[in-house]
Formats: C-alpha cells, structure tokens, sequence
C-alpha cells in the first residue's frame, strides 16, 4: 500500500451518476438533492509523487454499499487534495449523496482541486477531450462507446408506485461504465498533472467563486409566479388585439416570415427586408405610418421582451430545496478571466433604469397580480423584463448591500496607456462621459459614454455610427467620423498603446521563444508554443500557437463627406488559436482588440481582489454580474460606505488606478 502524504501527493475523484433530471438544464445542487438521483460508481487514482508513480496509474473502484478503501479515506481525512473535472459537481455529489448516505468522510474546500479550471484560466477548453486535444494527448479521450454507455445510463424513469427506475442498469453496462470512469479519471490526472497550475493568488479566487457558488442567491418565488401569470395574460391579451387588428392576418408578431409578409402586403418594406429590433423602431419612428400598423409595430417591441421572460420557467431547475439558487456563475468562462451564469443567466438580465417611484408602483402591481393596474404604469412586458433582477432578493431577516464600480473599462484603459492627464480627471470627479460630449461640443451625455467605452478600442467610424444608434444616440456618418477623429486626437497615449501593445505582441511571434518586451505595466513573452501578456496582477492571458499571416481585407472607410469607400488591404495578420465550445478555433487579434483584451482583464481582476477582501467580513458576496458585487448582511449590520471602501482597496498592483464605487442597501437586487 502507498505510503500517501498529504501534502505532496493528490487524488483525482470522478463519480458516475443516474437522474431523472437532465444535468445539463439544471444545477448540480439541484441535481444531487434529486430523489431520483443514483451515484452507481466513483472511480479514485492516486499520483503519489513519493513513489514517483505517473498520474496513469492504478485506479480504485468504489461502488454504493463498499467501505471506501482505508489508506484513501486516510489520504483524505488528513486533507490531502482532491482533484476532478469540474469540481463543483463531484463536490455537490458529496455534499448531498457521498457523505450523508454513504458516510464518506468531510472533504474541506480548501482541498479541493479543479483541473478544468486550470484548463480554462490557461485559455484551454472546459470540455475535458478538447482540452486534451489541445494538450497533445488526445488518446485517452477516444472511448465514444463508453461514452454512449454513460449518456444511456443516466436515463431514469419514474415507477407508477413511486420510486425509479434505471432501464441500463445492468452488471455487465455497470462493469463497463467502471472501465469509462476510470479511463476519465487517468485523462483527468494526466490533464492536471501537464496544465499549468494556478497561481496561489487565482487559485484563493476560484475558491471564492466556489463558495459563492455553495452559498447561492435567495430568490422571490412568489414574485416569479406573479411575473409567469401577468406574462401569459399580457401575451394572451396581446395575440388577440393583433389577430384582430390584421383580421386574423396575424395572430402573433413573434416570429419574422409572416410579420415581414403582413408588412410587405401593406407596402411597407420589401418581399426580403430586415423585420428585426432596428428596423421596426424605423418604422415607428415614420409619421406616415398607418395607425393599425404602427400598433402592431409597438406590440411587436413589447413582445419581444417575452425572450428575457422566458427566464422564469427555468427557476425550477435552479432552486435548491431552502430556496436558494446555486453553481449560477462559471468561472474563468472569457478568455480575459471574466466569469459568465449557468441556466438563469443573471449576467443578462436587464437593468432596470426606470425612476425608483415606478419600480416601486410596478413592484406592487407584480406582487399583487394586477395586469391592470401594471398596465397603467408602464408597458406590461417591459415593465416584467426590467423586474427580472429584482427576484435576486434577501432572505428573512437580511438586507443586500451591493455596489458597482463606476467606468471601471474608462479607468482602467488610460491606467494601463500612461494617459496621467485623463487619471487626474477621475481623480479630480470630473464626469468622463459629460467631458467626452462637451469635447465635441456636445451635451449628451451618452453620446460621451460611446466614446469612451467603444472608440477605446480602435473602433472604426462605420462601426461607431451603428453603435451611436444601438445606444440611442444616433449619427450621420460625417458626424460619427469627425467625432472618431476627435476622440483619437483627444486620447493619443491609448492609441499609441494599441499600436505599442500589436508591436509588442507581432515582436514576441516574429522572434519565437523566449522574446520578451514590456509595454508599461504589462510583459508580452513567447513561451514555445503561446504568446502570453503578464498582466499587473501577475495573471497571463493566454494566446495560443500564434502566427503572423498574410490576410486580405475588405475594409468599408468613412471618407470625409461621409460617403463609404471600400479598400482592400493586404495585411499581416496576428492569428493565433483561442478555446470555444467545439474546441480550439483560429481567431485573429490587432492592436485595439489587444487593449480591450487586457482592459476587461485588468477589470476583472479588480473585482476579483475585492471578492477575497470581502470573504473574512460580514459581507459575504452572493453574486456579481459584470462590475457589480453584491452581499447579504443581517438586518442592520453593516455600511454601504465601509463596502464601498472594501471593495475600492486596492491591492500593490494596482497603485495609482482611480478606482471608485457606487453602493445601495436594499431587499432587491438593482445590479
């Protein structure tokens, strides 16, 4: 037997499971606290470094019903590390089925590993066979018949005097699955073993995304049910009056053929012409328009809020039995760090930018059923899209405190650019955004915010004008190129960044490894097979078998009158290759992408500084969506101010970033 020490050595954990519920529409703490959920194996294999064993060793079986093997349940009950693919499943198995029915014993958090998250915060796929793919050792993963075994084995059905029933249960699909399992386990530690680890500072970041995650978002069921009703009277309501408008033309606006086929009939738009959210407000914005037409126009703006509302028949499939909503936020789901939601989505959810007043009269109308009294405050499905967030609530006895940061992308990009007169604006309390405007002789406001959170980025004028108009602040194309100029002129250093940062990046790639350049705050190296930027927390981001090849492009330049003139350009083009849900895929970056990308990044590790500031306080996060982190604390406890502060402290790295937030107290989450 191994003589396993705890600190040194690791074990990889992967369990095989049958549900009645499909884990792929629901969470895993939804999925493991099912009835119906069975674990039929869990395969273990040690890489004990002692020994000098290689992660394809021996593999222990354990089956539902044997005492787990001696010298592992030691290994873990002296804290030794527990390695899987996507730890917050085998995690919440144990949680709710491994240890309460089976007595396994306690595995501590801080024990836990996920090599799935090292794959990703590398830039690697999240799915285990491409990230081997991606690693050149693609062999382990190829058993497809086991792999249709498995699929076939978690099917489950329901028996007519209760209980479950597994169709695949058989001792020979068992044997098999075994055989599966253990092949994934040995993938899984070869995965770990050749990824490039965490650094300790990210790896006490996935640690609080995990325990985020456990702790989970309380939600308004209530509410929710009052939302799912006054959706479906609204639409009811709202088929009616278009079947009756159209004479029973139409009897629903939701889908585009016979919409546009409607609209053409009345000589509207062309047999073939865009029926989508832009070209309906162009319609509505005509003052010919025929009244009947410009009705069903508006209902079809109204409707189109029903995609958001769909949100609410997935509540069941997130809600763990105390009412909490758990595992929503996927960590490292961006290639600059950036965490995106599982099945609600909450990263998606609309703000809700109505005056609080009508928040409030809508919040009363919502909770007490009433389509009409809704109606008389503010389109029905509007005013239900922009309710969504406020299901995010605080439990009995508890209010949240949330806080947002204020322009962080706007602060940021000049920190990284040098740009020291832009950060002595922030730091004096100039508006940015208002500034911007004013600096083209402007006074909207949002036509300032534009600016700065899209021409950052090398944005061309065509492009810019189209982006103006999506904001609701629409252009001329002369007008979008002059403000283009404008802005550039205004903001040399972080042009001069994105064309520092490409040279940097097109340098590391013509010299092959180990070149090395600084561009400010930031390192670019060549590591044999990827480019990486270091960034001021020490984090890299990952650009993989990168290459500079000739590309041809058709680019669409706005002249000067603000007519378009299309150019060809032949270019040397930086390529390199990036993880996406099929695998590794080619993508190409510039100068300006480039500055986005380490701008997020920079964002994003900001944020994340925050969440292990806050995780020894009173303010224990639950969620945050984009550049907003939110906490309940008991009734009473607590201050916006102090968390406010929390969360702008920042670390060494970031000595000099203007930083500021902006916070509330309440029962619902405003984002």
């Amino acid at each position: 037997m191994l003589d396993l020490d705890p600190v040194r050595d690791w074990l990889v954990l992967d369990v095989e499971t049958a549900s009645f519920l499909d884990l792929r529409a629901v969470t895993a703490d939804v999925y493991a606290e099912h009835p119906s959920t069975h674990v039929y194996l869990a395969m273990m294999a040690v890489h004990c470094v002692g020994a000098g064993s290689s992660p394809e060793g021996a593999v222990d079986a354990w089956r539902p019903g044997a005492r787990l093997p001696a010298h592992l349940a030691s290994f873990i009950r002296a804290g030794g590390r527990v390695v899987c693919w996507n730890a917050g499943f085998e995690r919440a198995i144990h949680r709710h089925i491994l240890g309460p029915r089976y007595g396994w014993p306690d595995i501590d958090k801080s024990q836990w590993r996920d090599a799935q998250a090292n794959s990703v915060a590398s830039a690697l796929p999240a799915k285990l066979a491409h990230a081997m793919l991606a690693i050149g050792s693609d062999g382990l993963t190829k058993d497809r018949e086991g792999n249709r075994l498995m699929r076939q084995m978690t099917v489950t059905e329901p028996l007519p005097g209760g209980g479950w029933r597994r169709p695949h249960e058989t001792p020979e699909n068992i044997a098999r699955l075994e055989r599966y399992c253990a092949m994934d386990v040995i993938t899984t530690a070869v995965a770990y073993y050749r990824l490039p680890a965490l650094t300790t500072t990210e790896h006490l970041v996935w640690q609080c995304d995990q325990d985020i995650n456990e702790r989970g978002v309380y939600l308004d069921t209530g509410r929710a049910r009052s939302m799912s009703q006054l959706a479906a009277k609204r639409e009811q309501q709202l088929t009616e009056r278009v079947t009756e408008l159209t004479g029973g033309e139409l009897t629903s606006v939701k889908g585009h053929p016979a919409f546009r086929r409607w609209l053409h009939s009345r000589g509207l738009i062309d047999e073939d012409e865009s029926v989508n959210k832009v070209a309906v407000e162009k319609l509505l914005a005509r003052d010919d328009l025929p009244e009947d037409v410009r009705e069903v126009c508006e209902i079809r703006t109204e409707t189109g809020k029903l995609t958001s509302l769909a949100k609410l028949k997935r509540l069941p499939d997130v809600l763990s039995s105390d009412g909490r909503a758990r595992g929503l936020f996927a960590y490292h789901a961006a290639h600059t760090g950036r965490w995106s939601s599982r099945v609600l989505q909450l990263h998606n959810l609309r703000k809700d930018r109505r005056p609080r007043a009508v928040q409030e009269l809508c919040g009363m109308a919502i909770d007490s059923c009433d389509l009409e009294s809704l109606d008389a405050v503010w389109s029905p499905l509007d005013a239900l899209s922009q309710s969504l967030r406020s299901l995010v609530c605080a439990p009995p006895g508890h209010d949240l405190i949330s806080a947002d940061y204020s322009a962080i992308e706007a602060r940021v990009l000049p920190w990284l650019a040098g740009d020291e007169a832009k950060l002595g604006l922030f730091r004096q309390g100039v508006d940015i955004y208002v500034r911007a405007a004013q600096n083209i002789g402007s006074t909207n406001r949002q036509l300032g915010k534009v600016q700065e959170l899209a021409l950052g980025y090398g944005m061309g004028a065509l492009k810019f004008a189209a982006t103006a108009e999506a904001w609701g602040s629409p252009l001329g194309l002369k007008e979008a190129r002059r403000i283009q100029r404008a802005w550039r002129d205004a903001n040399k250093p972080v042009v001069d960044f994105w064309f520092l940062l490409e040279a940097a990046v097109r340098g590391a790639v013509e010299h092959g490894y180990g070149s090395c350049g600084r561009v400010g705050k930031l390192t670019v190296r060549h590591t044999g097979s990827a480019v990486t930027i270091r960034l001021p927390s020490g984090r890299h981001l990952w650009y993989h078998a990168p290459r500079i090849e000739l590309s041809e492009k058709v680019v669409p330049v706005v002249r000067e009158d603000g007519r378009v003139e299309t150019k060809t350009f032949e270019v040397p083009a930086i390529k390199f290759m990036s993880a996406g849900a099929a695998g590794m895929r080619e993508e190409e970056t510039y100068g300006g992408k480039l500055a986005e990308n380490v701008t997020q990044a920079v964002a994003r590790d900001c944020l994340a500084h925050a969440l292990l500031t806050l995780r020894d306080t009173i303010y224990q996060p639950i969620l945050h969506v984009h550049d907003s982190i939110a906490a309940e604390v008991p009734t009473g406890a607590g201050d916006v101010g102090q968390f406010e502060r929390l969360i702008c402290d920042l670390p060494a790295w970031a000595a000099g970033l203007p930083l500021v937030a902006e916070g509330y107290r309440g029962q619902r989450f405003q984002g």
